[in-house]
């Protein structure tokens, strides 16, 4: 049921928020989480009779709006209710005077899929600009070697070799002397640059966590605004894109062909996923049909993996709670004959949902 409340919260690139939640327990059969970018602690549930603060330090990778609030889950004992009193929700930036250099992307340690990096940096009392225009400018160094920089831009580095690379950013003044004290940030990251499969079946037996690029055309069976997911498939099989960032920025609709698409191959619930590092720009054709393999249950029961995330078809399915109206996110019981499954509503976008 409503076991959320959110609202939308703008934060500010290289900035750091202390966010404070109180929580009252009044019994032991319910706990509060916090959500603030994603989901964080819980409260002691048996800490009961008193107020308990729940604190998290969110640091701000981007100038965006984000989703702040909690969440309500049950313990055991639980029955029908629970009582939990909060109070003073607070989410404030920490201030800084002291001039301060922040690298957002990328972030330490990461593995980029890519011989072209961004770096983005956000600096807080401190205006980089053109000599004289401003407090000063940048003096990177990448492996070692300097550049000046003069814009509070992002910096592309490009024809990155593979393997392990170190960017420092410190801040200078007019002269190019280090400010004092010194003022700097470092990051270290790896460039692993992908392999081109040709097929979805050839991506699905490579290695998670590994960089592909999938050169042949695969077309998108079904898409969501959720995580901006995408199902896309060809004559090998089929793969879920879930793209939370937003790298593919092209509005891709059922039927669209995609070709070129580099990512990043992994898994979340034994659901294998690929990750977009970029967008692959306009649909390589469209309106394409993608006809539905016809399976029986058994099958799909005996051999589910050989199917996942394939646009599938099963005939003369009976739901045991038949009459009832399909609610979002539910599990229903179904029969083929004597074999047994699950069907799960799990799109909260179609166009059964309160129907029967």
């Amino acid at each position: 049921g409503d076991t959320d409340f959110r609202q939308s919260v703008d934060v500010t690139a290289g900035l750091t928020y202390d966010v404070s939640l109180w929580v009252y327990q009044v019994d032991s059969t319910a706990r509060v989480r916090m959500y603030v970018g994603t989901y964080q602690g819980y409260s002691d549930p048996l800490l009961l009779g008193e107020w308990q603060e729940m604190t998290y330090t969110y640091e701000a990778t981007a100038t965006e709006s984000i989703e702040v609030g909690a969440r309500f889950y049950d313990t055991p004992g639980f029955d029908t209710q629970a009582e939990i009193i909060i109070d003073h929700y607070t989410m404030v930036a920490q201030v800084v005077t002291e001039p301060t250099v922040t690298i957002i992307s990328p972030m330490e340690a990461e593995v980029v899929g890519s011989a072209d990096v961004t770096v983005e940096f956000s600096t807080q009392n401190f205006v980089v600009a053109t000599a004289g225009n401003g407090d000063g400018h940048v003096h990177y160094y990448l492996d070692g070697a300097m550049t000046m920089y003069y814009s509070p831009d992002p910096i592309e580095l490009t024809g990155l070799t593979e393997g392990d690379h170190t960017v420092i950013l410190k801040l200078v003044d007019d002269s190019h002397a280090d400010l004092v004290p010194s003022v700097a940030d470092t990051v270290n990251f790896t460039v692993s640059l992908p392999t081109d499969v040709a097929d979805i079946a050839t991506l699905r037996a490579g290695t998670e966590g590994e960089f592909y690029r999938l050169t042949g055309e695969a077309f998108v069976t079904f898409a969501q605004a959720f995580r901006s997911q995408k199902y896309i498939q060809d004559a090998t099989g089929a793969i879920l894109i879930d793209d939370n960032p937003g790298a593919i920025a092209t509005e891709y609709v059922i039927g669209d062909g995609m070709t070129n698409l580099v990512g990043e191959l992994g898994s979340f619930n034994g659901v294998m996923q690929f990750l977009p590092l970029s967008d692959p720009g306009a649909p390589s054709s469209t309106g394409n049909v993608t006809d539905p393999q016809t399976l029986e249950l058994s099958e799909f029961n005996s051999n589910f993996e050989d199917y996942e995330s394939e646009l599938v078809h099963f005939e003369g399915i009976t739901f045991s709670d038949a009459g009832s109206d399909f609610s979002n996110g539910t599990n229903y019981d179904v029969m083929q004959g004597a074999e047994a499954g699950i069907f799960r509503s799990h799109f909260y976008n179609v166009d059964y949902i309160g129907t029967a």
